[in-house]
Formats: structure tokens, sequence, C-alpha cells
């Protein structure tokens, strides 16, 4: 542990000078180390169009069409988005979508869900589904995490895999010890 925390506060050190130049180059902004200027500049319009229908959003579906509505004029940095475009931020599309109260309750279920999660994973007595139950969760987190870059819970296909991860998650409260999976 201890160096890990050398490693980290090393870094900055020991990147090399072409990393360095153009970290100046976006001025030093985490956010524009991360993403790109055409995300955060969705992610900007994403909160115009959050501050103009903060409780109920613009409707389930329509952040796609209502994009161009609440466009900054001149937008972040001079990028141009296109008029139609997802918020590449599950919680930002999904906030402009169904307001803060939908969020809100969508972040319920995440808290439910992990709290179930961590009860499943205590129960369980078999440590292969121990690891299968925690792989499950560690799987869902990352895929929020990515999420803070893309609108992945926006597209069904991916979405998908969200949703079956959790259920899957949550099958384990059925499972007995006395399973016996070598018969």
């Amino acid at each position: 542990m201890g160096l890990l925390i050398v490693l980290t506060l090393l870094a900055p050190f020991l990147i090399p000078a072409s990393v360095k130049e153009w970290a100046r180059q976006v001025d030093y902004n985490p956010l524009r180390l991360l993403c790109n200027d055409d995300r955060i500049a969705a992610y900007r319009n994403s909160l115009n169009m959050i501050r103009a229908h903060p409780v109920i959003g613009v409707g389930t579906g329509a952040f796609m069409k209502s994009y161009k509505y609440y466009k900054e004029f001149p937008e972040y940095r001079g990028v141009i988005t296109p008029g139609e475009m997802k918020a590449h931020n599950n919680f930002l599309h999904m906030a402009a979508e169904v307001g803060l109260l939908g969020l809100g309750i969508f972040l319920w279920l995440l808290y439910r869900l992990f709290r179930e999660a961590d009860r499943v994973y205590r129960a369980l007595s078999d440590n292969y589904l121990k690891v299968a139950a925690l792989s499950c969760a560690v799987c869902l987190v990352s895929f929020l995490v990515n999420g803070l870059t893309e609108s992945s819970l926006f597209y069904s296909r991916v979405a998908i895999l969200f949703w079956y991860v959790a259920g899957l998650l949550l099958a384990f409260r059925n499972t007995h010890s006395s399973w016996n999976f070598s018969q």
C-alpha cells in the first residue's frame, strides 16, 4: 500500500515530457484530461436541459430530439456538437430525460441493489458462489463507472447486460449451501 502511495506522488515527475506538454495544452483541467471537449460540451448542454426541466425531465427517449434546443452558443471551447446526440453520461442523460426525481429513484434502486448484493454475499457459504456474486457486483460497479463517460444504459443491446447481471446477482438469494455442483 505504501509503495502505491509513493508511486502516485512520484507519477507527475516520472511522466514523459510529451504528456506534460499535452497536460499544459488542456490547462491541467482534470475533466479535459479524462474527456475530450466534445463530451464536455455535451455535459454542459445536458445540464442546460436538466436546469430547464429539473423535476420530470424532457421525457423518456426524448433526449436526442431535444438536445439541439439546449445547446450553448457558442459551445464549450468553440466545439460544435451535432443536433442529435446522447449525453455520454448515464446519469446526466437519465436526469435530462426523467428529471431529478427519476434519477433519484434510479439511485435508490442502485442503493437497494448493492445493499442486497452485500446481504447475498455475506449469506453465501460456498466460496465459488461468493466469488460469482462478488464478480457480478464488481461488474455492475464497472458498468456504472463506465457510464460516467458513456450513455451505455441508453443502448438497448448494452443495457440488457447490466440488467441481466443485476438479475443474476439477485438470483444468488435463491441458492442453497446444500447444492453440490459436482453431481
